[in-house]
């Protein structure tokens, strides 16, 4: 079931991108923020090997955090030194959520956090790259979704109907996407609110650098605005790193 969600999932972004093939440069280009020397930012972030505390430092990420609960701040790793390494630096906030479990539900504690995780590395082209990256967080229009959905239709035509009917329902989720871009950054970077079961989580940053990319996640705060312009500068100062 997971493969195929894949699949699915894949299939609609890359119906997508199938179309930004035929799009003037001039098009194109207004997604992308400046431009990199992929090669070097490459090599600079690999050199790391996924040892993301020392590309997001405990000192870099404290400018960020009020003095009086710097000691209260923990370091977590997941994975640590490999593709699926997440750095994590939390610390205490007056904050709950609430989940259930079964019929049962109760409040925990909502910690202040900013993470590091999702360090990629693409093993095609820039333009290329960067034409799933915008098909990935960019909003739709109401124009590309109906595209969109058009070559979908005949993708899934010799299908089963469910199959078609499934590939939709991930294409409506996809639609439902509120990415911000965000200017200056990167080649190319959005930001959304992250939620999960009505609880909020902050704000999920992805930035594209040449063929690099990396997920910045902040939630400092209950207003996304503090969270994204922390996050965005977070991740500047990653970036100033591999220049």
């Amino acid at each position: 079931m997971k493969l195929k969600f894949v699949i699915i999932l894949f299939s609609i972004v890359f119906t997508g991108c199938k179309n930004e093939e035929n799009k003037p440069d001039s098009e194109l280009s207004k997604t992308k923020n400046s431009e990199v020397n992929s090669g070097k930012v490459k090599s600079c972030f690999e050199s790391f090997q996924y040892d993301l505390d020392k590309i997001l430092t405990k000192d870099e990420v404290l400018k960020y955090i009020d003095d009086s609960q710097h000691s209260q701040v923990e370091t977590e790793f997941k994975n640590r030194n490999s593709s699926m390494s997440e750095l994590i630096y939390s610390y205490p906030s007056e904050r709950t959520h609430t989940i259930s479990v079964g019929k049962m539900s109760q409040n925990v504690p909502d910690n202040n956090i900013i993470s590091l995780k999702g360090l990629s590395f693409s093993k095609i082209d820039e333009e290329k790259t960067l034409e799933l990256f915008n098909r990935k967080y960019k909003k739709l229009t109401e124009e590309e979704f109906q595209e969109m959905k058009s070559n979908l239709e005949k993708q899934y035509a010799d299908k089963p109907k469910a199959e078609l009917e499934t590939a939709l329902k991930f294409l409506e989720v996809r639609k439902k996407f509120n990415s911000i871009p965000v200017e200056g950054l990167g080649t190319a970077a959005y930001w959304k609110n992250f939620t999960v079961n009505e609880n909020d989580y902050g704000v999920e940053l992805f930035v594209l650098a040449g063929t690099v990319e990396f997920l910045v996640h902040v939630k400092i705060s209950d207003n996304d605005e503090i969270n994204s312009n922390t996050a965005i500068e977070i991740a500047k100062d990653i970036l100033a790193k591999c220049k």
